[in-house]
């Protein structure tokens, strides 16, 4: 369980950086190029909804294995 576990809060921390790029990335274009977008660069943080879940999806399966590998 250990394993799965570690797998786990591993996946979750490749998805909160990986959350960062594109939200970076996102709000870069949608600023530098308001001539070939409709929304404001601000919406490039709405992005961060699906990965915060998948976070906190992740988070919540460590924690159950951990607690059933004790």
């Amino acid at each position: 369980m250990k394993l799965w576990r570690n797998l786990f809060v591993l996946l979750a921390l490749a998805l909160s950086h990986l959350c960062c790029v594109v939200v970076a990335v996102n709000y870069c274009y949608l600023l530098w190029a308001p001539e070939l977008n409709s929304a404001p660069a601000s919406a490039a943080f709405y992005l961060i909804i699906p990965y915060g879940a998948g976070v906190a999806l992740c988070l919540l399966l460590a924690l159950f294995f951990h607690k059933k590998a004790q």
